[in-house]
């Protein structure tokens, strides 16, 4: 009899996977491969939003190169205006003084010509300017200026390039985190360099200013100091030749030197001499010293006396024509 024997299995053979893609093995898994995927472009996108110049540091970058351009258009006149304005007192004083000028004694016209010379020296002095053309400050500092002002390129605002997410698998997983890695990377190398720019015209405002004291003021103050020298001369030397006969023409000379190194300095300061306004009275160009009463019609509103003359700085008045005006009674 023969014994009673258990059923043997026979085992299966492996299946071969040799030839089976990572993607088909990932099938079970690609649900939720692509929700992974959408979480992280949504972590992505939030995640630039914060690393990104919002676009209001991006305005302000533009806003402070547009400022700084005027600035470096616009400066001269700033720098110039307060020097323009009293070279203009001192010139009319010596106009008034030429025009008033007449029988005059040997003493006085000595002690004339020296306030001359002390009123220009006085000029400079509240100026801040001191020194000689070849050593002089300004201000108490010297024209020395450091440093050089660079200027950067703004960089291009270029949207940062991710593809969408296409995650099947743990591969795509990979490629797609390392393209949201690149991404970043972009826009912080972007924000660098917009930092940069941003430092760059912050130290070119300070540079240019220094960098105008040289070009722009320089000559002007060594001019002006010059001037000074020179009318001290000429003053010290008539003065030793003055006689009963010559006393009125050499102060008149004196005189005549002053205005013509004041309209040197005013042409260098770009400011204009209008000695030609209208004979009718204009609110822009003339300031009432008095008003005249006339019964005439045709000499109302008209000028009458012209003291002063009127100086422009680019086509803008800074000081008026004084004048006297009749008004009809």
């Amino acid at each position: 009899m023969e014994e009673n024997k258990m059923p043997q299995t026979v085992p299966e053979e492996p299946e071969n996977t040799d030839n089976v893609s990572v993607s088909e093995q990932a099938s079970p898994y690609a649900e939720q491969f692509e929700r992974l995927g959408k979480l992280i472009e949504a972590h992505f996108n939030a995640v630039c939003n914060l690393l990104r110049y919002t676009k209001e540091k991006d305005a302000n970058v533009m806003a402070l190169s547009k400022q700084l351009q005027q600035y470096r258009d616009g400066v001269e006149g700033v720098l110039f205006k307060r020097i323009a304005l009293d070279v203009i007192g001192y010139r009319e004083d010596c106009r008034k003084s030429l025009r008033e000028l007449g029988e005059i004694a040997p003493a006085d016209a000595k002690k004339y010509m020296g306030y001359l010379v002390q009123d220009y020296e006085d000029l400079l002095q509240n100026l801040g300017i001191e020194g000689t053309e070849e050593d002089f400050t300004y201000h108490g500092k010297k024209p020395v200026c450091e440093g050089k002002i660079a200027y950067r390129d703004i960089p291009a605002e270029e949207e940062i390039a991710v593809p969408a997410p296409d995650v099947t698998d743990a591969e795509s997983l990979a490629a797609y985190l390392a393209a949201c890695e690149d991404g970043m990377r972009a826009i912080l190398a972007r924000n660098t360099a917009l930092d940069c720019v941003l430092s760059d015209y912050i130290a070119a405002s300070s540079l240019y200013e220094q960098g105008v004291w040289m070009v722009v003021l320089v000559p002007v103050i060594r001019k002006m100091l010059a001037c000074g020298r020179k009318l001290s001369e000429l003053v010290e030397k008539e003065t030793g030749q003055l006689q009963e006969d010559n006393v009125a023409k050499s102060y008149a000379d004196a005189l005549a030197y002053a205005l013509e190194i004041c309209d040197g300095i005013l042409e260098m300061c770009n400011v204009v001499i209008d000695g030609a306004v209208s004979e009718v009275y204009d609110p822009k160009r003339h300031r009432i010293l008095k008003m005249i009463p006339t019964e005439d019609a045709a000499l109302n509103g008209r000028v009458v006396n012209r003291y002063t003359d009127c100086y422009l700085m680019e086509e803008k008045v800074i000081y008026p024509s004084k004048v006297d005006v009749c008004k009809i009674k």
